[in-house]
C-alpha cells in the first residue's frame, strides 16, 4: 500500500543514515543493502509511481470533464441569454431604429415640401411682383401724386424684402449663406434703398434727414444687396420705435478702406450699450416688423465682412447705430467692360417679363429673339447662333431644365445661359449649375442685376 511503502522507505533512508555516521561497521545491518532488498524496494516503489500517476491521470480526467461541462453549462446560459435577452432587445432596437428612420424620412420630406412652398409661394410673388415694380418706375406722377407712388414703391419693397428673409433663411439653415461680391456705385446703391423709406417715415410724420457724402459716388466691391438689406433692416427698426422727430442716415468713405454708416432716431433709445432686441436669445419679438429675422441678417452681413458694428444712445434720446465695413473702391482703370453686339435669345412664357428684360437688353443695344418655352428655345438655338441666353425655369411645354439638358447634351452648345427666375429653391438653383449653367438672376430683375450677370457669366 502507499502508506506502507512511505513508511519503509523512510526507515531504510533513517537506517542508512545512521550507518553512515557511525565510525565503525554496523555489520548486523547491513543485510539491509543487499541486492534483493534494494531491488524489491525499487520494484515497490516503481509500482507506486505508477499508481500516483494513475492517481493524477484520473484527477486531470475529471478536472478536464469539469471543465468541459462548466464551457457547456456557460454556453447554454449564453444560448439561453441571447434567446430571452439579447434577440427581444435586438428587435426592440431595430423596431426603435427603424422608427427613427422613418421619422427622419418624414422630417426630411417636410423640410423638402417646405422647402418647395416656400419656392412657390416666392415665384408666384415675384413674377407679377416683376410688372408691378416695372409699372411704378414707369409711372410718371404730378408732384401732388407723387406721395401715391412713393407708397407704392415702399410695399413693393417690403413685399420683396420679406421674399428675400424668406431665401436667406433657407440658406442660413442649410449652412449655405454667404456673401456676394458685386462692383456697383455704393452711392447708387444707399440712395435706392433710403429713398424708398421716405414713404413710412412721411406716415408717421418723422422727418428723413439723408447725409450721403459725394466721395460715395463710385465703384465699389461689396455684396452690394446685402448693403441694402443692412441699411433697410436699421431703417425699418428706427422708424418702428421712433414716435415722433426723426431719424438720419449719414454716410461716408473713410481713406477709401471703410465704409462708415450712421442711423440715428429720436426713439425710445437703448437702456444699455447692447439693445435686448439685438441679441440672438431674445425674448421679446412682437416690437419688429417683417419675419423676425432682419437683424440676423444685419448680424451675418456685419460678420461675414469683418466689419464692426456699434450701439449708441444718440444724447439726450433716441438711438444711434454704427457700422463700419472694409471695403475695396475700384480704380477708374478697373471698370469692367460690358460685352457689345451681343445676340441674346430670351426664354420666357411671361409676356411682361419677356417685355421687360427685352427692354433692358435694348438699352445695352443688344439684339435678341424671343421663345416662350424651352422647345421653341431648342429649335432657336439649332437654326440660329446666338452669344448669350437668357433662361427662365418655370415654364409649359418644355421647361428650363430639360431645356438646358438639351442644349448642352444633345445640341453640345457652350453658349452662355443666364437663369433669370422667380423660383428660389437652393436644389433647384445646384441642379441648374449641374447641367451647365453660366449664372443666375431673381426676378424682380433690374438693368444692374442684369449687367452683373451677363459681365461674369460671358467672363467667366
Amino acid at each position: 500500500m502507499p502508506d506502507m511503502l512511505a513508511i519503509q522507505s523512510e526507515q531504510y533512508i533513517l537506517t542508512a543514515q545512521q550507518i553512515l555516521k557511525q565510525s565503525e561497521s554496523n555489520i548486523a545491518n547491513l543485510h539491509i543493502f543487499s541486492l534483493d532488498e534494494a531491488e524489491l524496494l525499487l520494484t515497490k516503489l516503481d509500482d507506486a509511481v505508477t499508481l500516483f500517476e494513475q492517481q493524477t491521470t484520473h484527477k486531470v480526467a475529471l478536472i478536464s470533464y469539469l471543465e468541459l461541462s462548466f464551457w457547456l453549462l456557460t454556453l447554454l446560459l449564453l444560448m439561453i441569454e441571447l434567446k430571452f435577452i439579447f434577440q427581444p432587445m435586438e428587435r426592440q432596437i431595430i423596431a426603435t431604429l427603424n422608427k427613427y428612420q422613418q421619422q427622419k424620412k418624414y422630417a426630411e420630406q417636410i423640410s423638402q415640401n417646405k422647402e418647395r412652398f416656400i419656392a412657390r409661394t416666392s415665384h408666384e410673388f415675384r413674377t407679377p411682383l416683376q410688372g408691378l415694380m416695372h409699372a411704378i418706375d414707369e409711372l410718371e406722377v404730378n408732384t401732388a401724386q407723387q406721395a401715391v407712388k412713393q407708397q407704392a414703391q415702399y410695399c413693393a419693397n417690403r413685399l420683396i424684402n420679406m421674399l428675400d428673409e424668406l431665401h436667406e433663411a433657407q440658406l442660413i439653415n442649410k449652412g449655405l449663406w454667404q456673401l456676394k461680391l458685386s462692383r456697383a456705385n455704393v452711392l447708387d446703391s444707399l440712395q435706392s434703398v433710403v429713398n424708398s423709406y421716405q414713404f413710412a417715415c412721411t406716415q408717421k410724420q418723422l422727418a428723413l434727414f439723408i447725409n450721403l457724402s459725394p466721395e460715395l459716388d463710385c465703384d465699389v466691391e461689396l455684396d452690394h444687396p446685402r448693403l441694402q438689406q443692412l441699411v433697410g433692416e436699421l431703417l425699418s427698426n428706427a422708424i418702428k420705435f421712433t414716435d415722433k422727430g426723426n431719424i438720419t442716415v449719414s454716410a461716408s468713405i473713410h481713406k477709401m478702406q471703410q465704409l462708415h454708416l450712421t442711423v440715428s432716431d429720436t426713439g425710445t433709445g437703448f437702456l444699455g450699450d447692447s439693445p435686448e432686441f439685438f441679441l440672438q436669445n431674445e425674448t421679446q419679438q412682437n416690437h419688429f416688423q417683417g419675419l423676425q429675422m432682419g437683424l440676423s441678417r444685419v448680424q451675418n452681413i456685419v460678420s461675414a465682412q469683418q466689419g464692426d458694428i456699434e450701439f449708441l444712445s444718440n444724447k439726450p434720446y433716441g438711438a444711434k447705430v454704427h457700422v463700419v465695413l472694409p471695403v475695396k473702391v475700384a480704380n477708374a482703370g478697373d471698370e469692367t467692360q460690358l460685352p457689345v453686339n451681343l445676340h441674346c435669345l430670351v426664354v420666357e412664357d411671361n409676356p411682361l417679363n419677356a417685355m421687360i428684360l427685352g427692354r433692358i437688353l435694348a438699352e445695352l443695344n443688344y439684339t435678341y429673339d424671343m421663345a416662350e418655352n424651352g422647345l421653341i428655345a431648342t429649335d432657336k438655338v439649332t437654326e440660329s447662333q446666338y452669344d448669350l441666353i437668357f433662361m427662365d425655369l418655370n415654364m409649359p411645354v418644355m421647361d428650363g431644365f430639360q431645356a438646358i439638358k438639351v442644349i448642352r447634351q444633345e445640341l453640345k452648345s457652350q453658349v452662355p445661359i443666364i437663369v433669370v427666375t422667380a423660383n428660389t429653391s437652393t436644389a433647384d438653383l445646384e441642379k441648374t449649375y449641374e447641367l451647365g449653367v453660366n449664372n443666375h438672376v431673381y426676378k424682380p430683375i433690374n438693368a444692374e442685376y442684369i449687367k452683373k450677370a451677363l459681365v461674369e457669366a460671358v467672363k467667366g
